[in-house]
């Protein structure tokens, strides 16, 4: 199980993505949204039911797609992967304040792949992936101006 600070990282990260990416299911979830955010899949559950096949369920010719939870688990990759190589046991959003280019891009290629696996259309994984990695890349500018 992975530690509280990890799944505290994750959700404040999706505060600030999901109003760009998926805006609709913040509306949808409004009175539920800091639980949404916290825990997508078990709110989508209580709402559309417990056997809801929320991630895995390809096979329906339409299908409504969440993207909270699909970041969820992207974000996840990304968190971790950003553990793996500062060393950070805890992780805290100052981990995110050094990345490099070439991690960036790295975390460009990580999201773009766990999109991919999760059948998102090339539109939608590019977005994904843009809109994180150009969070990130704003969010390491900030740091390194003077005054922070």
């Amino acid at each position: 199980m992975e530690s509280p600070s990890v799944n505290n990282l994750i959700t404040q990260l999706l505060r600030s993505l999901a109003p760009q990416v998926a805006p609709y299911e913040l509306h949808m979830f409004h009175n539920q949204q800091e639980d949404y955010l916290r825990d997508p899949e078990t709110v989508l559950r209580g709402q559309l039911g417990e056997d809801a096949q929320i991630l895995t369920d390809y096979s329906a010719v339409q299908t409504v797609r969440f993207l909270v939870p699909i970041m969820t688990a992207v974000l996840r990759e990304v968190v971790l992967y950003v553990m793996q190589i500062t060393g950070e046991k805890a992780p805290c959003p100052e981990i995110l304040a050094h990345l490099n280019g070439y991690q960036l891009e790295e975390i460009h290629k990580l999201v773009l792949s766990k999109a991919r696996q999760f059948r998102l259309s090339e539109k939608k994984s590019h977005l994904l992936a843009d809109t994180i990695v150009s969070y990130l890349a704003e969010f390491s500018i900030q740091n390194y101006l003077p005054g922070n």
